[in-house]
């Protein structure tokens, strides 16, 4: 069974649950449409209605993924700021996940192999019902016993991730990035998670990993999940720069002798062309050169 025919199978099951609280859901998304940033942003903000929208995204996979656990977080600050609606919907959203729970379980139990594999993927990806890897290893493993192939591949990956967060919280900044890229790219919940990716890069970028700089620079240089923020992508490279990477520190003299994403600054152009020098880039001696020095 792969995941395209387990998401079916979920999206059928919960579809009589969702349409009997489809209406207030629908009802808080009727107005101007923001983006998914300028929602987060405002809910981060304290604004209620910023958070039930949110909420209503998640709950309807409205141009995302459905994420129960997200939707039941955003409707629970929703109601803590004061919106009474989200707090029926919040318990609501706990409804569906015991029954999802129960469904798969149950399943399972009684030896539907299929059943087994779904409560092992949503326990890992926890979009339906909370994360729990211990969880999703032992319905993956059973799955997995009966030959299930998307189940074993699975136990691989989360072979992997475990290793990786387990050397992370160890000080290895290696696993660290790991760990992020598997959430910038979605596999950990079949979306980006710009949020769980930016906490892992700047664990590495902070104990020294040029690699995670990299990374936190590129997500705000293109916008992965954030608002694309130049000056914050380039503290990054900066950082990079420092640590000893001469084509970084050219990349950016070029960026402030030129002006076009950051702003004309020559003495800023001259360091970072000096350090590229000093680092042995020989057109970063001509660069510092030709700018007056």
């Amino acid at each position: 069974m792969n995941y395209k025919q387990i998401k079916q199978t979920i999206l059928v099951f919960l579809m009589g649950i969702l349409f009997s609280n489809l209406a207030i859901a629908q009802e808080s998304t009727e107005q101007k449409e923001p983006s998914l940033i300028e929602l987060k942003e405002a809910c981060d903000d304290k604004v209620a209605s910023a958070c039930m929208l949110l909420a209503g995204r998640y709950f309807k996979g409205e141009r995302i993924t459905m994420n129960i656990v997200r939707a039941k977080k955003y409707f629970t600050e929703a109601c803590t700021l004061g919106e009474k609606k989200s707090c029926e919907l919040s318990k609501n959203m706990d409804k569906i996940m015991d029954d999802t729970n129960n469904r798969y379980t149950k399943g399972c139990e009684k030896g539907i192999v299929s059943d087994c594999a779904t409560m092992g993927l949503l326990a890992f990806r926890g979009q339906m019902i909370h994360r729990n890897w211990k969880t999703a290893r032992v319905y993956l493993t059973k799955a997995c016993d009966q030959k299930d192939k998307m189940s074993c591949d699975l136990i691989t990956g989360l072979n992997f991730v475990e290793k990786s967060v387990d050397a992370c919280n160890k000080g290895d900044t290696k696993g660290c990035n790991e760990v992020g890229i598997l959430y910038i790219k979605g596999d950990m919940e079949a979306e980006v998670n710009a949020e769980e990716a930016i906490k892992y890069f700047t664990k590495a970028c902070d104990n020294g990993n040029s690699d995670g700089c990299s990374f936190l620079a590129k997500i705000y240089i293109k916008g992965i999940g954030v608002r694309p923020n130049i000056q914050k992508a380039s503290s990054f490279f900066e950082k990079v720069c420092d640590r000893g990477d001469a084509k970084i520190c050219m990349m950016l003299g070029s960026e402030y002798e030129k002006g076009n994403q950051l702003k004309e600054d020559h003495t800023k152009a001259k360091e970072l062309y000096k350090k590229a020098c000093d680092l042995g880039e020989k057109s970063g001696c001509s660069k510092y050169r030709e700018l007056g020095i």
